[in-house]
């Protein structure tokens, strides 16, 4: 609904909630898990907010979140996470 809304400092603010969430919330992606499987848009948002705004040290503890704690039944969706964060470039 707010999709036009995603831009420039608004943008940025996501982005750094969403690095901050999956680097020092991990404790709660099963529920992200369980929301992005069900929502495709929503999978979209938080995998386009995963970029190169996100501060370094975000994107290596979500890596490493993604390599030691992953739920078993989240094992393609942490590959897809690494995978966002290399892209992104960040640092």
């Amino acid at each position: 609904m707010f999709g036009h809304c995603d831009s420039g400092a608004i943008s940025e603010g996501y982005s750094e909630t969403v690095g901050r969430l999956l680097a020092k919330d991990w404790e709660h992606v099963g529920r992200l898990y369980e929301l992005v499987s069900k929502d495709k848009k929503f999978r979209q948002f938080i995998f386009y907010h995963i970029d190169v705004t996100i501060p370094l040290d975000y994107g290596n503890k979500i890596v490493e979140n993604a390599k030691s704690r992953c739920p078993s039944k989240m094992k393609s969706y942490s590959r897809e996470l690494i995978e966002a964060v290399d892209r992104a470039k960040l640092g």
